[in-house]
């Protein structure tokens, strides 16, 4: 089953009418993708300050350390020694005490993250139903902690490593479709298999990776200190996050076609797609 549905995908992506259609035509999903940049950009720096403090006061190793540093390297797509100064400055200045400011801060990011996600998620996969406030934010709450519970253990592994620079990219690219399984599977206030959840993820990945090589390729050429001045490198990052948020719509929104040429999607949203209501 698992194989049928990673093929049912692929065969998807030979049909990018409707996908284009549907990132491009779609009014809510700009709205969606501006949405998800915005509280990204919110949570990043103090989710970036949380792992540089647990790194130093927790951990207590310079390996993790400078793994964690690595790690916010690849996710920044500009000035990154200027934001790891910051986040340097910002990690003495507060001590230990950062750990529980920072938490708040990445709380209130992820609150406003979920909200869309879930809508768009729900509306893909034809449940009707959206989860009253507080369910969605507990349930973002706890997607943000097994995130977290998985990051921390890899950080620690990857110290622990004597050649982890070498393997950071093949970690950082597990860790992600992790994360966005867990995301696919959980968030949807729906039943969601495992089976369609994965491939998911795997293209999600995909898509993020060549998204950030393409957007940190093309950045010289949108000029954006001589447009934006001193707040080019906030654009910068907001701008790959949008970007970012488009790849993880896409990759769901092609798993969900697939998932309904396959004939596992509520007989109503089969009906609405194919015209018969």
């Amino acid at each position: 089953m698992l194989g049928a549905s990673f093929k049912a995908v692929a065969s998807e992506l030979l049909r990018p009418v409707a996908l284009i259609r549907y990132l491009v035509l779609k009014t809510e999903v700009h709205a969606y993708c501006a949405s998800l940049a915005f509280f990204a950009m919110v949570a990043f720096y103090p989710l970036s300050l949380l792992f540089i403090s647990v790194s130093k006061y927790a951990f207590m190793s310079e390996s993790a350390h400078t793994a964690v540093q690595e790690l916010i390297r690849a996710l920044y797509p500009t000035s990154q020694e200027f934001l790891l100064r910051n986040l340097e400055a910002s990690s003495w200045q507060f001590g230990e005490a950062v750990t529980v400011q920072a938490g708040v801060w990445v709380l209130l990011g992820a609150a406003g993250v979920f909200i869309p996600l879930e809508t768009a998620l729900n509306g893909l996969w034809g449940f009707e139903a959206h989860r009253p406030y507080w369910r969605n934010q507990l349930v973002g709450f706890l997607l943000v902690l097994a995130g977290c519970g998985l990051a921390l253990p890899a950080v620690w592994g990857l110290a622990a490593m004597e050649r982890w620079p070498q393997v950071l990219p093949a970690i950082a690219l597990i860790y992600v479709s992790a994360a966005l399984f867990l995301l696919y599977r959980f968030l949807p206030n729906g039943p969601v298999s495992s089976v369609w959840a994965l491939p998911a993820a795997v293209l999600g990945t995909v898509a993020l990776a060549a998204v950030q090589a393409l957007f940190v390729w093309s950045l010289p050429y949108l000029a954006l200190p001589e447009s934006q001045g001193p707040y080019h490198v906030s654009i910068s990052f907001l701008l790959l996050a949008y970007f970012e948020a488009f790849a993880i719509f896409g990759a769901a929104f092609v798993t969900t076609q697939a998932a309904h040429r396959f004939g596992t999607t509520p007989p109503s949203v089969r009906l609405r797609e194919s015209g018969e209501e």
